[in-house]
């Protein structure tokens, strides 16, 4: 997983929640980036534990009815 990735759209989360003066402008940068990554929505338990048992990486917000499968695998290298 790219965890520089995931972890750059939790913290502009974070940062969206707590900006109270400028939250649509911080919502839309959020919702931007998680297209940007995002497979599809998950709207069901069982569609959502077929990606996890995948290996996807799935988002939950608070609030929201779907959840997203983001597609953050990291390129693989080759180390010899």
């Amino acid at each position: 997983m790219d965890y520089p990735a995931f972890n750059e759209i939790v913290l502009d989360l974070s940062a969206a929640q707590v900006e109270s003066r400028h939250t649509v402008s911080n919502v839309m940068l959020v919702i931007s980036k998680i297209c940007s990554v995002r497979e599809q929505d998950v709207e069901t338990y069982e569609t959502a534990k077929e990606h996890i048992f995948d290996g996807k990486t799935l988002l939950f917000i608070d609030g929201m009815a779907n959840g997203f499968v983001l597609y953050l695998e990291k390129e693989k290298t080759n180390v010899w």
